[in-house]
């Protein structure tokens, strides 16, 4: 057997002064990490084993483990209503926030109420679909006149084999897709200044009505 080591003494310095004071330095070894690897749960970041994620973009996949799962809805639910309490107070908006657990467990959350902020909502939604109908009840003749071209140029096609590599038939079906195309941007320029003509007449009109009754 060999000599046992000796035990490395720690480096002390003592006070010439002061024999019985000594101050002693220690010496602190400085941790280095190894780097971060891709892998883990969730595509979690970390520091030990195969559960990180390099630089870059983490990708993101559903949680298996169900515990794990529901552990993480419950501290990212938490972060979100907390954005959504700082957008509501920092920005002044109105926010509300309707989240299912996956035990269809409901939490929510409104700057003011859920359901002022859903009428709301509705009030909005249906104003854009008032818009909307009025727009297609516009356009409807062209529509219909559209879709009537379309089936006579797909009518056309199927008697005379347009897929046949032959320059007259396909001349003859470029001339009659771009009259289509003509005709219907002419009727979108005529609805165009029919609806601003319509206008300019009704501001005209409450003009007059105004200057008559100051008169």
């Amino acid at each position: 057997m060999g000599a046992p080591h000796a035990r490395p003494s720690i480096p002390s310095s003592s006070s010439p002064t002061s024999p019985h004071h000594h101050t002693t330095t220690h010496t602190h070894a400085r941790l280095r990490f190894p780097p971060p690897t891709r892998g883990g749960e969730g595509g979690e970041l970390g520091f030990f084993g195969a559960g990180m994620a390099r630089r870059g973009r983490v990708q993101l996949r559903r949680i298996e483990d169900k515990a794990s799962r529901q552990v993480r809805f419950s501290k990212r639910r938490a972060g979100l209503f907390k954005k959504a309490f700082e957008l509501a107070l920092l920005c002044d908006a109105e926010v509300a926030l309707l989240v299912f657990s996956p035990a269809g467990k409901l939490y929510e959350y409104s700057s003011s109420s859920i359901e002022g902020t859903y009428d709301r909502y509705q009030q909005f939604a249906g104003a854009r679909r008032d818009l909307n109908e009025g727009s297609t009840s516009i356009n409807s003749d062209e529509n219909a006149s559209i879709h009537s071209r379309l089936r006579d140029i797909s009518a056309w096609s199927l008697q005379n084999n347009a897929d046949e590599s032959d320059a007259n038939q396909l001349e003859k079906l470029e001339k009659l897709l771009t009259n289509t195309l003509r005709d219907t941007k002419s009727k979108k320029m005529l609805a165009k200044q029919n609806g601003e003509g319509s206008r300019s007449r009704a501001n005209s009109s409450g003009s007059r009505g105004q200057e008559e009754g100051s008169a």
